[in-house]
């Protein structure tokens, strides 16, 4: 039976309709691919790599450091292998845009042991263990202190961390002499630490006065580096 002109506009009008609706999908889908939020920077890759075992480019991350570029315009990714690099890492003004990439907390450790005659001033310390090593024989030893204040408006304060028993019975906690300024004019605090070497009350502070030290906002994040989500 031949079709009408009715029929032949119906079937005309249908087939628009199924071309429009795909062509719809189709430019939606391009609209969310290109609107889609991305990692705002490139996609960081190792350029070497630290193993203390020997298996990378270098031992020490104090070595890669030193091999990376200076003035570098893009990000030199620094892949630091699993371990404990016993070491204190240094990077000069110079070594721009460096990246490390480790194989996450705890599994990538990087321990130094300053002594008490490196004061601190303006440091924020997180998440830190102070105790001595297990089964050592602390008899006799002499006492020991979370630091020395560096200047007359040291700020130190020791965040969620575990304060073992060998700190000072003394309840100051801190290293105090003749060159140094009266302690009313520092700022030696604790918040949410465990163990029995955490200081007395009037030297914890409360969850929103302990907010001005968490990383973004004791080193001024905003004012020097762009929040941005690394991609590896």
């Amino acid at each position: 039976m031949p079709y009408t002109r009715r029929e032949k506009i119906l079937d005309a009008c249908i087939v628009i309709t199924f071309v429009a609706t795909v062509c719809t999908a189709i430019l939606f889908a391009l609209l969310l691919t290109v609107l889609r939020p991305r990692c705002p920077v490139q996609k960081i890759l190792p350029s070497i790599t630290v193993a203390s075992d020997g298996s990378g480019d270098f031992t020490t991350v104090s070595a890669a450091v030193a091999a990376a570029p200076s003035q570098s315009r893009k990000y030199f990714g620094i892949a630091i292998k699993p371990g404990v690099y016993y070491e204190e890492v240094r990077v000069p003004k110079e070594k721009t845009r460096l990246a490390f990439i480790g194989g996450g907390m705890g599994v990538t450790v990087i321990s130094s042991n300053r002594s008490w005659a490196s004061p601190l001033e303006d440091t924020a310390t997180l998440g830190c263990s102070v105790d001595a090593s297990p089964g050592s024989d602390q008899s006799g030893s002499p006492p020991v202190f979370l630091g020395r204040p560096g200047g007359a408006y040291s700020r130190v304060v020791f965040m969620q961390s575990y304060l073992g028993g060998l700190l000072s019975p003394t309840g100051t906690g801190w290293l105090f002499d003749s060159s140094l300024p009266p302690a009313t004019t520092l700022y030696l605090k604790e918040y949410n630490n465990r163990g029995s070497g955490v200081g007395p009350a009037e030297r914890r502070i409360s969850t929103g006065e302990a907010a001005q030290f968490t990383v973004g906002s004791f080193i001024n994040r905003d004012k020097w580096f762009l929040v941005r989500k690394f991609c590896f």
